[in-house]
């Protein structure tokens, strides 16, 4: 199939989509299933795409020397992250895996809330292949493998921070309204994708969103922005609008304190739902991600 000249790229990376994919190695042993799920074709990647790439980590790498959490710059440079090519997702499943249980499963297209969730349940990160393309360099409205790859992997070495996404998503599975989806996607929004940590006595961005997004990393750290001290009721009450610069962000002290927070949370839905581990009919509703 790879070597018929009348396929054009985008046609065989569709021709690998479903609904709900089952991704085998060449042994027939099955490396993931799940909604969504596509295999990085890594030799489809045009030279075009790998200089996107490049030229998106050069600079935001440079900028995040100066304003980005230390320890998830180090991360990323033990799971082998570089400027030089888009990285190859069974690199980074073999460094996280062996070191917290993680990897990243390759995914197109919007998962709903539930559907996300249940990866993240599994210790299982869905992440994007594709790549932006050049005149979207500054702004992308759907996530894309820089977002993926260079925004969230790294952190998932850390044990602390490890823990805590899992029992993320055991805890948003068991959300039994959508108000209680939409409250967990509302902490996943200020922990996950966009997050100040006190560094030192230094403000650091620390969020996915902020570590692949060059415009949200800096301005988050202006007077413009309001920083309120992380409290697990304030963050889950607290709206967003995904599709402009936020202009409220939370600091944390520390990744303890997010799973201190996520265990609260988890302990509150088992008070309300005992004995329960998931409704009978899943809550579903919609993630948002979007880069600046």
């Amino acid at each position: 199939m790879l070597e018929d000249p009348n396929i054009d790229v985008e046609t065989l990376r569709s021709l690998e989509k479903s609904a709900v994919g089952v991704i085998v190695d060449k042994n027939g042993e099955i490396l993931h299933q799940g909604p969504m799920a596509v295999r990085q074709q890594y030799d489809l990647y045009t030279e075009e795409e790998h200089d996107v790439w490049k030229i998106l980590y050069t600079r935001q790498r440079a900028q995040l020397e100066e304003i980005g959490y230390p320890v998830w710059l180090e991360a990323g440079d033990r799971i082998g992250l570089s400027a030089e090519r888009i990285p190859k997702f069974s690199d980074l499943r073999k460094e996280i895996k062996q070191k917290t249980g993680w990897q990243p499963v390759p995914v197109e297209g919007f998962l709903d809330a539930h559907d996300y969730f249940s990866y993240l349940a599994k210790r299982q990160f869905p992440t994007v292949p594709s790549i932006r393309k050049r005149e979207e360099l500054e702004f992308i409205s759907a996530p894309d493998v820089f977002h993926d790859a260079f925004g969230h992997l790294p952190m998932h070495t850390h044990p602390t921070f490890a823990d805590f996404l899992q029992l993320f998503g055991q805890t948003a599975l068991k959300s039994h309204t959508e108000e209680e989806m939409i409250q967990m996607q509302r902490l996943y929004w200020f922990t996950v994708e966009y997050c100040i940590i006190d560094y030192k006595g230094e403000l650091r961005v620390c969020g996915s969103g902020h570590m692949s997004g060059i415009k949200e990393a800096r301005y988050s750290l202006t007077d413009e922005v309001t920083k309120k001290p992380f409290n697990l009721d304030d963050v889950i009450h607290q709206e967003f609008n995904p599709h402009i610069l936020q202009p409220i962000m939370f600091v944390i002290d520390s990744y303890d304190q997010l799973y201190a927070a996520m265990q609260e949370m988890a302990e509150r839905m088992d008070e309300k739902y005992p004995g329960e581990d998931e409704p009978k009919e899943p809550v579903h509703g919609s993630i948002f991600f979007i880069d600046f």
